[in-house]
């Protein structure tokens, strides 16, 4: 069992991350393309897609190196020690708020109080985009205060009691209540949804016919909604199981265990972070099922000159040092 979770935090755990970090790019590159950066929600989204990407990236040297391959970079330097630790809890959880925000903010495009719906506003997203990361940023301070060097070379929480404290902090805050909150802007999105659709059908019965540029930004709207509410469900389940086990481990902390018991529980610690990596890079496959708009805009993506250019570039080998045969003058 142990060499089967040893395997586990290998190369499984080193590709989802990988494909993490292809995914969550991908992702940014086709938000940030001109018909889709323009709507509050895809700027919410780009946020938590270049949040993800530094997850993932933080990831690989955090955890993937150090319990898979026995490298440990925070075990060598005590800086490292503290900032990446710092940096993976700080980017897991602004990733989070940043959905939060975009089912705020879908919630509120969607309301029929004119005053809710200003806050769906490109100006208001745009000082999101930088308030959140500071204030996510200072609230995770802590973590540079109680995780150190508890012995030369080797990297841990300082304090039992504040391990057990942010295992608390984890579970609560980010394994319930921010999918909590998730469900209930989605339920009250949906409703104000079906609320609109009720009075735009009778709008056009008196008018007729509807506006092809309102009738085209509903059609954005709707999908973006989609793609929003799909990776809502998807945080909600391949989360669920690492929140879980963080409960169990709290519970059983004191408690005698059995070699075997352990070695089942580490086991099913890796599978649970798996499933949380495959959480933090599965928004490009999510948004590609769900979306023709995205799918739409990626195959442009791929269709863009610069983007083929860059491709063909990292391609062409490079002839720096290689040694040219001279050509002889003409006699």
């Amino acid at each position: 069992m142990d060499a089967w979770t040893a395997q586990l935090r290998k190369w499984p755990m080193l590709s989802v991350l990988v494909f993490g970090q292809i995914s969550n790019t991908l992702s940014v590159l086709v938000l940030a393309r001109p018909k889709l950066r323009k709507n509050t929600c895809s700027l919410y989204l780009i946020g938590a897609s270049i949040s993800n990407t530094i997850c993932s990236f933080v990831s690989i040297f955090y955890s993937v190196l150090s319990s898979g391959f026995g490298y440990s970079l925070i075990s060598q330097y005590r800086v490292l020690c503290k900032f990446l630790p710092y940096m993976y809890y700080s980017t897991l959880f602004l990733g989070s708020w940043f959905i939060l925000l975009a089912c705020i903010d879908r919630y509120c495009s969607t309301h029929t109080r004119a005053t809710i719906r200003q806050f769906s506003h490109i100006k208001t997203a745009r000082w999101l985009l930088i308030f959140i990361p500071l204030l996510c940023f200072i609230a995770h301070i802590h973590i540079l205060v109680y995780i150190d060097w508890i012995q030369i070379n080797r990297c841990s929480f300082i304090s039992f009691n504040f391990l057990l404290f942010f295992y608390i902090y984890y579970v609560v805050l980010y394994a319930f209540m921010i999918p909590i909150l998730y469900m209930i802007f989605a339920v009250l999105t949906i409703y104000n949804v079906r609320k609109t659709k009720k009075s735009v059908s009778l709008v056009m019965k008196r008018i007729g016919t509807m506006i092809q540029p309102q009738k085209r930004q509903q059609m954005i709207n709707a999908q973006l909604l989609r793609m929003l509410l799909v990776q809502v469900i998807s945080f909600v389940i391949l989360t669920m199981p690492l929140a879980s086990y963080n409960v169990y481990q709290g519970i059983t902390a004191y408690v005698p265990k059995s070699d075997l018991r352990k070695s089942i529980e580490r086991l099913i610690s890796v599978n649970s972070q798996l499933l949380t990596y495959i959480n933090i890079g599965s928004t490009c496959v999510i948004y590609t099922i769900t979306a023709r708009l995205f799918r739409e805009e990626l195959q442009a993506l791929f269709r863009c000159q610069w983007f083929k250019n860059a491709v063909r570039r990292q391609q062409q080998p490079s002839y720096l040092f290689s040694i040219t045969r001279r050509i002889a003058p003409v006699q």
